[in-house]
């Protein structure tokens, strides 16, 4: 999964996992990390956890947002936020999109948002753009000329 730090539950490695934490757990973490996003916002959200999680167990949350009316192939978007632990506003301002998206009636896109890609980077004290490996996600993507790039940056 191009090296982002993560890891993804099998049965080889599966105790080198810490446990999963639930919707529950993660949402009450997101609700004291952010002004914006209380408990109740996070578990009003809708969001589901994957199958992949933070180093530290935090599940990846996110929920699929269908075209509206329904559409036999509508066009995809992945919405991403939270790449970064301490840019909270990318978090609030996801969570602001989700409520407008359950909102919309007629949006002709079909949507895959993720509000919080490194949670272990805002649950650190003080937060951090790295996740708990120290690996910089957003720097970590393969792209031309990314180890002569990225690395020394």
């Amino acid at each position: 999964m191009l090296g982002l730090g993560l890891l993804a539950a099998s049965p080889a490695d599966a105790t080198d996992i810490p446990p999963l934490a639930s919707l529950e757990r993660s949402c009450a973490l997101i609700g004291r990390r952010l002004a914006s996003v209380d408990y109740a916002d996070c578990i009003g959200a809708g969001l589901r956890p994957g199958l992949t999680a933070s180093v530290q167990g935090l599940p990846l949350l996110w929920r699929d947002f269908p075209a509206t009316p329904a559409r036999a192939d509508p066009q995809r978007i992945l919405l991403i936020g939270g790449i970064h632990g301490d840019e909270f506003s990318s978090i609030s301002i996801i969570f602001q999109w989700m409520r407008r998206l359950q909102g919309d009636r007629r949006q002709p896109f079909h949507w895959r948002v993720m509000p919080l890609l490194n949670p272990d980077g805002l649950m650190r004290v003080p937060e951090t753009r790295t996740n708990a490996r120290g690996v910089d996600l957003n720097r970590n993507f393969p792209t031309p000329e990314w180890d002569r790039t990225a690395l020394p940056y």
